[in-house]
């Protein structure tokens, strides 16, 4: 519900600082509109939800500052109450019959005085796609370490990400350019190429790649993008039967 003119005078002079005088002969639209200026300010100046962490409790990826999950952690405790209770499920991922990643569906219980709080979410990892390819070893832990974080993001209704569910550029660098392709990605090409009665080269050419005749001379970047890049491909090879 808006707040009264009267309402906003008084927290004008009482909590915002503004001059009485000033206050007491503005016109209610007046009040209004200084209100909403210096609160927009205030929030603009406000600290960020990163203050609320220690410094070993932050992580610096791609130039950005991210919050980790002990520190997640433990600022949902301090801040809602014990952890409680923990129930997590989690599945595996399958593509062309082999595991690819893994999802986790997590729910955690607060306690909080004597009122039992319980938030849910879940998350996936997956290796080429988004992680790192050593977090995509373990697949299942790093799923579940995301959905908690995202269960402690949400439960502090924070506007941060957790350093757990970013990946590393340069952690990208390195696989995209060191990994060759792999037999995951060649079967899921192979497929695509057949399905669609098309050939490896029209598919690079949709994806803007350097043609290529054989499968196994792609390397692990061009491979996966055509793999993100698969509904692209489609409408691409759709105008070109039309010309």
């Amino acid at each position: 519900m808006a707040k009264r003119a009267s309402t906003m005078r008084k927290e004008l002079s009482e909590i915002h600082g503004a001059n009485q005088e000033d206050v007491a002969k503005m016109s209610d639209d007046e009040v209004r509109v200084k209100f909403e200026e210096i609160t927009m300010e205030e929030q603009k100046d406000a600290p960020s939800d990163l203050c609320l962490f220690y410094d070993n409790e932050k992580a610096t990826k791609n130039g950005v500052e991210y919050v980790k999950i002990n520190g997640l952690r433990r600022v949902a405790q301090d801040k809602i109450g014990t952890i409680i209770d923990q129930h997590i499920e989690t599945s595996p991922i399958f593509e062309e019959g082999k595991m690819s990643g893994a999802i986790a569906t997590m729910t955690i219980t607060f306690l909080q005085g004597d009122l039992r709080r319980t938030f849910s979410d879940a998350a996936d990892c997956r290796p080429y796609y988004n992680s790192g390819w050593d977090f995509g070893k373990y697949s299942v832990s790093s799923a579940v370490t995301r959905a908690e974080a995202r269960i402690y993001r949400k439960a502090l209704n924070l506007n941060i990400v957790a350093a757990e569910e970013v990946m590393d550029s340069e952690e990208e660098e390195v696989v995209t350019n060191s990994q060759p392709t792999t037999d995951l990605q060649k079967r899921i090409i192979e497929k695509f190429i057949s399905d669609n009665k098309t050939t490896l080269k029209d598919v690079l050419v949709a994806i803007k790649k350097e043609p290529v005749d054989d499968i196994s001379l792609l390397n692990f970047e061009s491979a996966r993008e055509i793999i993100k890049s698969q509904t692209e491909i489609k409408e691409y090879l759709k105008g070109k039967e039309v010309k």
